[in-house]
Parts: C-alpha cells; structure tokens; sequence
C-alpha cells in the first residue's frame, strides 16, 4: 500500500506516483494489472480524488499507465533499461528524503553514514547465513 508523508513537503500526488512505480519495482504490480480506481485509492488515503486523478494523469503521460475508457487504469510495459533507471530514480529519492529527515533531526552526516554502513553489513551478514 502506498504511504503519505504529509509532513514531508512533498506534493501528495508525486507521493502517490513514487508509490505506484515502486509497488511496480517490487513486483506487486505487474504489466497489465489494473490499479485500484481514483476513487478507491482517495477513500483508502483519505485524500481528494482530484489529487490522485492528477497522479495517475502524470503516469499516463509518462506511459507508465494506460487509461482504457470504461476499465481503468493499467500498469505499461517497461523496457529493461527504464526498470533499471526507475529502481534507481526511486532510490534517489529514498535517500533524498532520509537526507531530509536526518538533517530537520540534526543528526550529523557522518553519523547517518556509519550507521547506513553499518546496516547494510547486517544485511549481508544476514544473507550468507
């Protein structure tokens, strides 16, 4: 399910649109899938359908979506190379926005690295065995 930040200062329905594309990296919408109607998704964020109808809009005219009349909205096929250029650009902005949140929490930089280091070492710790 997709998560707002409305504290972020991120406009919603950029949220909404990283959401989809990263539901779609992950695997959980595959090509073809229909997404769950404007409508649907507002009621479930408890956000203005308008705001959704504007993401979903933004992702048609990227082609990540298409619009059937009468039947939704459906996930696009992505050449290789643009899954491999979203997975990065959805990185990009998970880290901006950890960036974020670290600085408005004055944690020091260097301090966001070591501990960043320091998980990713568990992570690959915890796969090896």
């Amino acid at each position: 399910m997709i998560h707002l930040d409305m504290a972020s200062g991120v406009p919603v329905y950029l949220q909404i649109m990283a959401g989809i594309r990263a539901e779609r990296l992950s695997g959980h919408y595959r090509t073809g899938d229909r997404i769950p109607p404007v409508r649907e998704l507002a009621l479930a964020l408890r956000i203005n359908p308008n705001t959704v109808a504007k993401a979903y809009r933004c992702l048609q005219e990227e082609g990540f979506l298409e619009s059937r009349p009468g039947g939704g909205n459906y996930i696009t096929a992505l050449p290789d190379m643009d899954e491999s250029a979203e997975r990065e650009t959805r990185l990009s902005e998970l880290l901006d926005s950890l960036l974020r949140e670290t600085d408005a929490l004055r944690i020091p930089r260097s301090q966001v690295e070591a501990m960043l280091k320091q998980k990713l070492q568990n992570r690959e710790d915890n796969h090896v065995s």
